[in-house]
């Protein structure tokens, strides 16, 4: 490491006060923890300058043992605090970079232009309300620079220009920076699909849609776009081959357009694991993670396609740095909640989605895993609360949960699922159902016939959703039968 400690630094907005142990936004003082502040310090102090996740850890936990875990955690917490992700840079299997420019408090206002070979300066247009920072994902910052312009005027003022000035994503594919409004329309699709609605991810869908139609070589936008599809597989919104159409082509045009971003390749294999391609999925996966190992999205995709193959231990790993990357999302405590759920560790995942509920109290699919984890550990009434809840948030009308909370009354958790069944027949009538989810109904009321009959029809429309039979509680009933040995061969899965 080099470069000469300092005491007091700018870059951008915020101050970083060392003597003082302070860091503030325009004037505003901002939290860290220690460790956080001394991993900050250490970082603007060598701006500009690469240093090893080694010569970090061994700066601020001196004397200390610590797993580098601990590292990506303030790294994450400080991306977050920032608002701008691109301070700092990760260098893969290396280690981090401050790559905004800084100067001393006490040096003669200049201009600082930072001069690289390509580059698109964004002007933050004006707003008339405050508006939170855009958080910048860590895949769209890799050698991004801030410029911030400060003008002297005599001895007498120093006059700040009044702009925020974004540089494009520089990488060796030469893609130009997307404009402004694509960025924000990107930023604001990925917020929707945090969610994990049906409506929200339907916004996701158009503000991606948006983004393109912008910049229609925005990589980053159809990958978005391929991801939001993807998801949509959930919500019996669209038949599969119809999603999947999608999926692939978004996905396929996001690498032709960038091939060295992580994202691009997770979109590939998110896509090729819809389509029962586990080992191609795994390789896409990787790649992605090796691109951009801080990207938390990559290890929850990993973590399912792990899941899928009932290999816990590496999904647990997976989940776990899911949530370290990103600890301020409710996405990835959801996503450890499923998985415990689907491990068949019911107590940990009942504690894990509490605490989601807790701090997203409308999120709709982790009422729709908890009722499955209270069912299974005879808390029944509230299994049916909990069911009832996410039913309700993704727009059920009060008739059919009505009907649902009197069946279950009237005669318990059989006559609850036999009305939901019948409500999901008869709203397949009149539109798409996914004939996986409809097996389910069936497999909890150990109708098998019924059951195979639609986990038939869901192989043969290649329902992605078949993904997850080989851990799907659920389906527990049917294993031991020998069709459904014969299901799981033919959708990829080699059962030892």
């Amino acid at each position: 490491m080099n470069g000469q400690p300092r005491q007091i630094y700018e870059f951008g907005d915020f101050l970083l006060n060392k003597p003082e142990r302070q860091l503030t936004r325009a004037g505003k003082p901002l939290a860290l923890t220690p460790k956080a502040f001394d991993l900050l310090v250490l970082l603007v102090e060598h701006h500009g300058s690469l240093l090893t996740k080694d010569e970090l850890m061994n700066a601020v936990w001196v004397d200390s043992f610590v797993e580098e875990a601990n590292l990506n955690v303030n790294i994450s917490t400080l991306r977050k605090v920032l608002g701008e992700s691109s301070f700092i840079e990760t260098v893969p299997k290396k280690g981090y970079r401050f790559a905004a420019d800084v100067r001393e408090n006490n040096a003669e206002p200049d201009i600082i232009i930072a001069n690289y070979t390509q580059t698109r300066i964004i002007k933050e247009e004006e707003e008339t309300t405050e508006r939170e920072p855009q958080i910048l994902p860590a895949r769209q910052t890799r050698n991004n620079r801030n410029l911030i312009f400060t003008l002297s005027v005599g001895s007498l003022a120093i006059l700040l220009v009044g702009a925020f000035f974004y540089f494009g994503q520089i990488n060796s594919s030469s893609q130009p920076a997307p404009n402004a409004e694509a960025l924000d329309l990107y930023q604001r699709g990925r917020e929707a699909m945090e969610r994990r609605n049906a409506e929200d991810m339907k916004r996701a869908l158009h503000f991606f849609e948006l983004a393109i139609e912008k910049d229609a070589n925005f990589a980053l936008a159809h990958a978005g776009l391929s991801d939001a599809y993807s998801y949509l597989n959930d919500y019996d919104v669209l038949p599969p081959e119809e999603i999947h159409r999608k999926v692939k082509a978004e996905a396929r045009r996001a690498l032709e357009l960038d091939d060295t971003l992580g994202k691009s390749h997770l979109s590939l294999g998110n896509m090729l694991r819809d389509e029962w391609d586990f080992a191609e999925s795994e390789k896409q996966i990787k790649r992605a993670i090796e691109l951009e190992p801080d990207n938390g999205e990559a290890h929850h995709i990993y973590s399912h396609l792990l899941l899928d193959q009932e290999r816990f231990n590496e999904s647990l790993r997976e989940s776990k740095l899911n949530l370290q990357f990103d600890p301020h999302s409710t996405a990835p405590r959801l996503h450890l909640g499923q998985h415990y759920l689907y491990a068949r560790q019911y107590n940990e995942a009942i504690t894990t989605l509490e605490e989601t509920i807790r701090l997203a109290p409308n999120y709709s699919r982790a009422y729709l895993f908890i009722s499955h984890a209270y069912e299974l550990t005879n808390q029944n009434d509230k299994a049916v609360a909990a069911y009832l809840k996410s039913k309700t948030l993704n727009g059920a009308d009060a008739q059919s949960t009505a009907k649902l909370q009197k069946a279950y009354d009237a005669g318990g958790l059989k006559k609850f699922w036999q009305e939901e069944l019948a409500q999901t027949l008869e709203k397949a009538q009149k539109k798409y159902v996914a004939p996986y989810n409809i097996a389910l109904l069936y497999a909890r009321l150990s109708e098998k016939d019924k059951a195979f009959e639609y986990l038939e029809k869901a192989y043969n429309e290649r329902s992605p959703l078949l993904v997850a039979i080989r851990c799907d509680h659920e389906l527990d009933a049917l294993r031991a039968d020998t069709r459904f040995a014969d299901l799981l061969q033919r959708v990829g899965f080699n059962k030892n």
